[in-house]
């Protein structure tokens, strides 16, 4: 009996390994496609722009920090051990969520403006510092965004607004999709 108890515990947890691959292969599939459409317009621009612009910078800066976010989740999907265990990495830093939004906003700016699609940030003039994981949480909010940017008509428009209160933070994406 206590050799079927502790096989039937075995399975369970081969079960429950393989459930959590599973999902972090779901979620590894669809954010290594959002780095695409930011990278797809940072090199059109690279191809149009002069060298020494202003959009030159912005879509170097762009490409940077997309092959960042990519690095990042091939580091994960090769880390086999932590999927098992249910375990993803976060490395916890002080993060600027108005500078985060805008980062993942300006990655996107292209796709907003070849949608038609207006996008508005809003956030305090200051800081709103926060505990996080900066590619993660700019990967939450690009996500976010592509959803919106992907779901709103032509002329439409979609806001973003940072706010904090009483030490709490918060992020908003309202869309006309």
């Amino acid at each position: 009996a206590a050799d079927l108890i502790d096989r039937r515990r075995a399975e369970e947890a081969l079960r429950e390994s393989d459930r959590r691959k599973t999902e972090f292969l779901a979620v590894l599939s669809h954010e290594l496609r959002n780095p695409l459409a930011p990278i797809r317009n940072a090199i059109h621009v690279l191809e149009h722009a002069p060298a020494d612009s202003e959009q030159a910078l912005r879509a170097r800066e762009i490409l940077g920090r997309q092959t960042e976010h990519l690095t990042r989740l091939v580091d994960d999907l090769l880390d086999v051990t932590r999927i098992s265990r249910g375990r993803i990495e976060l490395v916890r830093a002080r993060v600027d969520l108005c500078e985060a939004v805008r980062k993942s906003a300006d990655d996107l700016r292209e796709t907003f403006e070849e949608g038609g699609v207006e996008l508005r940030v809003e956030h305090p003039a200051g800081p709103v510092w926060v505990d996080g994981d900066e590619t993660r949480l700019e990967q939450v909010f690009g996500n976010l965004l592509q959803n919106a940017v992907k779901f709103t008509s032509r002329g439409g428009s979609v806001a973003v607004r940072v706010s904090s209160s009483g030490g709490r933070a918060a992020v908003s994406v309202r869309d006309t999709g």
